[in-house]
């Protein structure tokens, strides 16, 4: 039986936590957050099938528990969610790879409220890896994943050189800066995560998103290739078929 959880029911804090929408630099953290009155269509993917309109949640080892709520997701569409269940505790923030096969929750932050809250003070560090790399490693409870793969690219970003003090050409192949398109031939078994990057990427509305899929080849955004890199690799992560078309050959740039 699928537990309701309509916008009006959000316990207080659960709701400031996804008002506030709260977006980081890096991918790994939540970039995605359910809509005003939303949060239902927000369960799509995890909760649901968004074809089917199928319950997936089962109490089952492994399957999508239906206590669970899901608040934010990253740029590749990992869940963070809470267990509705976990109310005394102050909702522990749990995180799963959406791409696993199967729900194996890693905990995040003791509760929402301190999850908000560090996501606040990274935010307000703004580019600089250093001193959110610091702000993580203050924060107890910050040492599995997702936090590993985080603390990775912060500390990546702290390595690389400074854009100012460098040609892109030093930077990274000089084929990366090619100009080109980003074109879609096949949206997988995964259309509906596909269609949320068609979304974004397209600023259409879900369902013309979910139709132009049906019609693919789909050009999706144009620029230089290094750009690009980060859509290519979360659309091929979701099962899409999707090329980078130089514009030399591509049909034409949008």
């Amino acid at each position: 039986m699928t537990m309701s959880v309509a916008g009006p029911s959000l316990p207080p804090s659960v709701r400031a936590f996804v008002d506030a929408a709260v977006v980081v630099g890096d991918l790994g953290l939540p970039q995605w957050y359910p809509e005003p009155g939303g949060i239902d269509a927000f369960q799509v993917g995890y909760r649901s099938n968004g074809n089917t309109g199928e319950d997936l949640s089962s109490e089952a080892p492994g399957q999508w528990h239906p206590a669970w709520l899901a608040v934010a997701a990253n740029y590749f569409r990992d869940p963070y969610f809470i267990d509705l269940r976990e109310a005394d505790a102050g909702y522990p923030v749990w995180w799963a790879p959406a791409s696993a096969g199967r729900w194996t929750p890693s905990p995040v932050a003791a509760s929402i409220e301190r999850f908000g809250a560090l996501l606040r003070s990274l935010a307000a560090l703004g580019d600089d890896p250093g001193a959110m790399l610091a702000r993580i490693e203050r924060e107890p409870g910050t040492g599995g994943a997702p936090w590993r793969e985080i603390r990775a690219n912060l500390a990546e970003a702290m390595d690389a050189p400074d854009e100012d003090d460098e040609e892109p050409s030093a930077l990274v192949d000089p084929a990366h800066w090619t100009r080109g398109t980003l074109v879609l031939r096949d949206a997988g078994a995964r259309r509906v995560e596909v269609a949320q990057c068609v979304v974004r990427l397209l600023g259409v509305a879900p369902a013309r998103a979910l139709a132009l899929l049906k019609a693919p080849p789909l050009e999706l955004r144009s620029g230089f290739q290094t750009h690009l890199e980060a859509d290519l690799r979360s659309l091929r992560a979701l099962g899409a078929t999707v090329d980078f078309v130089p514009v030399a050959s591509a049909p034409h740039e949008a």
